[in-house]
C-alpha cells in the first residue's frame, strides 16, 4: 500500500499497485507524478515501484521532489533491478530528503547485477546533504 501526505497534512492512499496496467499510460501517469511533487512524506511498497518502473526507468524524475522530507521503501526486492533503480530514482530526485527508511523483502540474496549497479551509483551525485535519519530493515547478504 503506498500513503502520501501532502504539505499540508492532507494523506493521499494509492492503494495496492500490483494491478498497475490499469491506468492510462499518459494521463493518470501525468497526474500522479504531478502530486508526487506535493508529498511531504511517501510510504511506499515494491507493486509502487514496479508501477513509477513499467515504462523505464529514468535516471531522474522529471519533477523534483523539494518538499519530500520522509521516504519508506517497504517490501523492496533487492534481487529485482528495476525496483532498485526505481528506488535509487526517487532518492535523486528528493534533494530535501531527512529520513529514509528501506524495508527488504526478505530474500534469498542479492544477485550480482544489482551489487554492481548500486557499486556504480556511488560515483553519481546522490544530493544527501539534509539525509539525518537512515534505517535499512531486513536486509541480509549471503556470501
Amino acid at each position: 500500500m503506498s500513503v502520501s501526505r501532502l504539505g499540508d497534512g492532507k494523506v493521499l492512499d494509492y492503494g495496492m499497485f500490483e494491478d498497475y496496467a490499469i491506468f492510462d499510460p499518459y494521463e493518470s501517469d501525468r497526474n500522479l507524478i504531478e502530486v508526487l511533487g506535493q508529498l511531504s512524506s511517501l510510504e511506499s511498497d515494491g507493486g509502487f515501484l514496479m508501477f513509477l518502473a513499467r515504462g523505464g526507468v529514468p535516471r531522474k524524475l522529471p519533477i523534483n521532489l523539494n518538499h519530500l522530507t520522509d521516504l519508506c521503501l517497504s517490501s523492496l526486492r533487492f534481487e529485482c533491478m528495476a525496483e532498485v533503480m526505481c528506488a535509487l530514482c526517487l532518492i535523486r530526485s528528493s534533494s530535501n530528503l531527512q529520513s529514509l527508511k528501506i524495508i527488504a523483502l526478505q530474500s534469498f540474496g542479492v544477485n550480482m547485477k544489482t551489487t554492481q549497479h548500486l557499486k556504480a551509483q556511488q560515483k553519481h551525485e546522490i544530493p544527501l546533504g539534509c539525509l539525518k535519519i537512515v534505517k535499512i530493515c531486513q536486509f541480509s547478504v549471503s556470501s
